[in-house]
């Protein structure tokens, strides 16, 4: 798994769940043809139910995709 330590306010190294959120920044990047970045990051959220789940928040990505719908958006990762 790459960890993406340049990340601010991540320590991948140290804390199991920055790794686990950097991977699906990666990933999402990927899918959406972005770079891993602080915005892709801060869009996966602890989830309300537990500290152990995460949440992708999709409204948060318009900021890395202008103009996208954000239905579109979630449709396009989870087809991924």
């Amino acid at each position: 798994m790459e960890i993406h330590s340049s990340l601010p306010n991540t320590e991948p190294s140290a804390n199991f769940l920055d790794t686990i959120r950097t991977s699906i920044a990666s990933s999402i990047a990927t899918i959406l043809g972005d770079e891993v970045n602080q915005v892709v990051y801060a869009s996966i959220e602890v989830a309300r139910k537990g500290p152990h789940d995460l949440t992708l928040t999709v409204p948060k990505l318009r900021a890395v995709l202008k103009n996208a719908n954000p239905n579109e958006i979630a449709k396009k990762v989870a087809n991924e």
